[in-house]
């Protein structure tokens, strides 16, 4: 563009054939949003392909405390990114049946993250229900959020069971990983 400008000012007679300009720059991209560390994994990135700081941070462990402990039912703190919430829940009890435990878990995440702005700007949540048998149709998975969507899914009306529309556009907009193909080798008691 820079020679056909000039070639245009030269035939004008009004300036130099040939003027340098300084190359537009690129905006910068953070190339991590937010992330965490997989449990068991060899200690891959979740979500990104960068390799950002990670720590156990304040919000993960204040979720954690928040979670009503239950037999069956066990959560864990993930190392993470800054200004990111990663909680981990699994469900292991095959008398009951599949998110029982696992969903009020999630909702109290969910009521707490979006009530506490201090928490962090992104929650991630790694979730799992053991299912006992020859396959286990439940992979790990991960999801990760930004704030606002919380808030908005909290505001909008989290389901005490099973799925609304409001549940269904949280999940849909999630940046989710399967971290274990469905129909895997049992993992369960």
């Amino acid at each position: 563009m820079t020679v056909a400008l000039g070639a245009l000012t030269a035939a004008c007679g009004k300036g130099p054939a040939l003027r340098s300009v300084a190359p537009v720059p690129t905006p910068s991209v953070n190339p991590v949003l937010a992330d965490v560390i997989s449990p068991g994994l060899q200690h891959n990135y979740v979500f990104e392909q960068g390799t950002p700081p990670v720590d156990f941070q304040p919000g993960s462990t204040t979720l954690i405390d928040r979670i009503q402990k239950v037999s069956g039912f066990h959560t864990a703190a993930l190392k993470s990114t800054e200004d990111s919430a990663a909680v981990w829940l699994i469900e292991n009890d095959p008398k009951v049946a599949w998110g029982t435990l696992l969903r009020p878990a999630e909702r109290t995440v969910f009521e707490q993250f979006a009530a506490n702005p201090n928490l962090g700007d992104w929650l991630i949540l790694l979730t799992d229900v053991v299912v006992a048998g020859p396959r286990d149709p439940i992979p790990l998975t991960a999801y990760r959020w930004a704030r606002a969507d919380v808030e908005e899914y909290v505001t909008c009306g989290i389901p005490k069971s099973g799925q609304n529309d409001c549940s269904s556009k949280f999940f849909e907009i999630a940046r989710t990983v399967v971290l274990q193909k469905p129909g895997g080798a049992p993992h369960g008691d």
